[in-house]
């Protein structure tokens, strides 16, 4: 891939703070009724001081069944060979056969449990009122209680582990929480201390990102002064739906799971849903904001202002490709975990008790999904609205960005005028022209087509902007939508969202991404925009792409993303891009003439 980038010394620190940023337990109207589904899954090791935890969604309150994700057996996995080998060879795994583990699940204490001889009663009512004095500087958060559980199994999502390694390999990626050689080295004492040498921890973590966790505890109801929930909380059987590049997205998770319950129970993050691929769209990337132990929260899409489906589970917080953190999270779709279900429930290899059997298979297992519906009376946020413009555009806007490859690089292009087939893109993506042949794949599924280079800025120091026109009117017409671009200022504060090809290969045959966040800076020379600061995660492959306003017009051109040259870390989140109101009379210069 080509990338250009600016280089900055800062510090490390940043990752945590802009973590920490964008989280919140400060919620209101139907985020309140959100985070009544997540809650917090621990698990406690014999012989081992430390407890592990991921979150976990509440699937059916009614009936104490939860869902949460693999990465909670890391430890127990790196501590016992013979779980290792069963996760190695891919097996249902029995929560009977972890006899040194015990397991509880701390929800949200509008949640009452029924009191059954089968199942375990709650265990204490906890407050972060306990944190200080009550007064004007208390520290306030959700109220939870703790419930202890039981493990029915562990089992693997198949589509999901097949599209992982096709798009994110494990000789490329890694999953954990921190990849600098200071925590490999942590990595191996604490492997030597388990005695387990020969045992991969970063192949333990990419092997239980497709597994999942059924957990069974008390029956659950709404206190009495919650009843106000029930109507927003009660499952609509619907046709099943997965979600969509594009999509508002929003986690219910507890950032550093069990650790610090009374302060981070159920934040909140939002974002948009950046890609989804794979079987049943069973791989979803999303650029809302997770902290590691928000593994197994809920993730929340929609494309309108009326709905929010329980679409999804976190699977992975960070994500980092060649040791480079990318700035998204990963999350796996409830449909295609509920197709592994019912793939091992028919073999015999998953059994439940009757009663949980049963509404697995009429509520999960018949193609539906849950839909939580508006509160009445629930404030819908501003950028909800904002999302929603811009859904009715999204066809347009993806199809209208092509993917353009010079030998092995690549990088991302709009269509500006479909007419005379023109591309713009930006010189550098293209500056190996002179060897190899440019080729353009306009959308997903498509062949490549050659382009001409009419012009570059590539390799000449004194034009001001690196930009490319293309000439392709074969790729061109063969893209089902269009949407002739609007150009428009940049505005400082303005939500935009980036369009590219970034990350992945275009040999792997994906959509474009997408991804939202807000112009940060514009810079002005002589009245005149001459470059655009944005904080929407920008990687290699998506120079050349197009950044939208919420209206769908095209504010500019992303060039780069900036990177410390002292550590040689990129961050993806402080880009540049050239105003499209500064390079449009180039453009139009061209179309004018021929």
């Amino acid at each position: 891939m080509i990338f250009l980038t600016i280089s900055l010394h800062v510090s490390k620190c940043f990752y945590f703070f802009y973590f920490h940023l964008d989280l919140t337990s400060n919620m209101t109207g139907q985020e309140d009724v959100l985070r009544a589904l997540g809650c917090i899954v621990k698990m406690n090791i014999e012989n081992i001081a430390e407890d592990c935890s991921a979150c976990g969604i509440l699937l059916s309150p009614s009936r104490g069944i939860i869902l949460s994700h693999g990465s909670i057996l890391t430890e127990l996995c790196l501590k016992d060979k013979s779980l290792y080998s069963s996760l190695k060879h891919e097996h249902v795994i029995k929560g009977s056969d972890l006899h040194s583990s015990k397991f509880e699940v701390l929800i949200d204490d509008r949640w009452s449990t029924r009191f059954e001889s089968t199942h375990p009663a709650p265990i204490a009512r906890e407050s972060s009122d306990n944190l200080s004095e009550p007064g004007r500087n208390t520290v306030t958060s959700a109220s939870f209680i703790r419930v202890k559980c039981v493990l029915l199994y562990a089992f693997r999502n198949a589509d999901f582990a097949k599209t992982l390694a096709k798009i994110m390999p494990d000789s490329n990626w890694t999953f954990t929480t921190d990849c600098s050689e200071d925590s490999t080295s942590e990595d191996s004492t604490s492997l030597q201390q388990h005695d387990m040498t020969d045992i991969d921890e970063n192949n333990v973590c990419f092997n239980l990102l497709s597994y999942f966790l059924l957990l069974k505890i008390a029956p659950l109801s709404l206190n009495s002064q919650n009843n106000y929930l029930l109507s927003s909380l009660r499952p609509l059987l619907l046709k099943s739906h997965n979600c969509q590049i594009g999509d508002f997205a929003e986690i219910v998770a507890t950032p550093f799971g069990s650790q610090n319950p009374l302060l981070f129970f159920n934040s909140f993050s939002r974002g948009v849903v950046c890609n989804v691929s794979g079987t049943q769209g069973c791989w979803i990337l999303t650029d809302a904001r997770c902290i590691p132990g928000s593994e197994g929260g809920p993730l929340f899409t929609g494309n309108d202002n009326q709905t929010r489906r329980l679409s999804g589970i976190i699977a992975a917080s960070l994500c980092w490709k060649n040791k480079e953190w990318i700035g998204f999270s990963l999350a796996c779709s409830l449909n295609s975990i509920y197709s592994a279900l019912d793939f091992y429930m028919k073999a015999g290899r998953l059994k439940l008790w009757s009663e949980s059997k049963d509404w697995i298979e009429r509520n999960l297992l018949n193609g539906r999904s849950t839909l939580l519906s508006n509160t009445k009376n629930a404030p819908i946020c501003k950028y909800v609205f904002i999302l929603n413009c811009l859904y009715v555009r999204k066809r347009s806007l993806l199809s209208s960005t092509v993917a353009v490859r010079v030998g092995s690089t690549w990088g991302s292009g709009i269509i500006v005028d479909r007419d005379k087939g023109i591309i713009l893109t930006c010189g550098h993506v293209v500056k190996d022209s002179h060897s190899f042949d440019v080729q353009i794949k306009p959308f997903q599924g498509s062949p490549r087509y050659k382009a001409t280079l009419v012009y570059s800025s590539s390799g000449t120091f004194q034009k001001p902007y690196d930009i490319a026109i293309l000439k392709c009117p074969q790729a061109v017409h063969s893209c089902p939508v269009y949407r002739e671009p609007r150009i428009c200022s940049p505005k400082l504060g303005e939500r935009v969202f980036v369009v590219g090809h970034a990350l992945f290969s275009t040999e792997l045959d994906l959509q474009p991404s997408l991804c939202a966040g807000v112009i940060a800076k514009v810079v002005t020379f002589k009245g005149q925009s001459v470059m655009i600061q944005s904080t929407c995660a920008v990687h290699a492959g998506a120079s050349g792409g197009p950044l939208l306003n919420t209206a769908g017009d095209l504010v500019g051109i992303v060039v780069c993303n900036t990177v410390d040259k002292g550590s040689n870390s990129s961050y993806p989140h402080i880009n540049m891009s050239i105003p499209a109101v500064s390079v449009w009379p180039i453009v139009q210069s061209y179309l004018q003439t021929g």
